[in-house]
């Protein structure tokens, strides 16, 4: 028999441990210090246990995403193989087409076994996306993110085809030319009479199918856990 005393204490504790979109877990939170504390411990527990230790140290930051929601880079140097995983505020903040941008970025760095870049660029490109959904309200994705290449290239081309087109004005604007008497600025033209004979009408028929309506690939993708991410791959 269970006290209500105590239910009511597992209750609270697993409120408190639980995630809660409204109160992520943070670095100078009372709850981080106490968790932290616990897995210090532990963690010398597992001193003589290497392998222990990495597996412990994995679940406890896999909790710790979980508890404070956001975006988790997971790199195995061995099998040379990387995923991107989402929680929380994290899906929302970084779609499928910025997890991608991100991680074509790192990928050449992570080949040349250039880990510090690597991870200093992908730390970079999480805090513009940051900062883009905390200025505007919403995350980076494929319908709003205008590069600098794509801006000069909507720029430049408009004004080249107007310069383009103005030239060919002004020099067909300088055509006249003076005459010596005043019939001579009136072109010469001669009449003819053209008759067409219509003798028969030939039909074509092109079959239009109907088009399929494309889908956005925007937005975040989303398990039933509530994960988001990417699917991985290798370097």
């Amino acid at each position: 028999m269970t006290l209500p005393a105590t239910d009511g204490i597992m209750e609270k504790l697993q409120a408190l441990l639980s995630y809660d979109a409204s109160s992520p877990l943070i670095f100078s939170s009372g709850l981080f210090l106490f968790l932290f504390a616990g897995f210090m411990l532990i963690y010398n527990a597992f001193r003589r246990a290497p392998m222990a230790r990495i597996v412990y140290v994995i679940l406890f930051s896999l909790y710790f995403y979980y508890k404070s929601s956001g975006i988790l880079f997971l790199l195995a140097v061995g099998s040379r193989k990387y995923v991107t995983i989402t929680y929380g505020e994290g899906v929302t903040a970084f779609t499928d087409y910025r997890i991608e941008q991100q991680e074509d970025e790192i990928v050449p760095e992570l080949s040349d076994e250039e880990w510090a870049d690597a991870a200093y660029t992908y730390i970079d490109m999480c805090d513009d996306a940051l900062d883009y959904y905390a200025d505007y309200g919403e995350p980076i994705d494929v319908d709003n993110d205008i590069g600098l290449e794509d801006l000069l290239i909507a720029m430049i081309f408009p004004l080249g085809i107007s310069a383009f087109i103005c030239l060919i004005l002004y020099h067909q604007m300088k055509t006249a030319r003076q005459k010596m008497e005043a019939d001579e600025y009136m072109p010469s033209f001669t009449l003819r009479v053209k008759r067409d004979r219509y003798t028969h009408t030939t039909r074509e028929r092109t079959y239009d199918p109907p088009q399929k309506e494309s889908h956005s690939s925007g937005g975040s993708s989303v398990d039933s856990d509530g994960f988001g991410g990417s699917s991985g791959g290798s370097f």
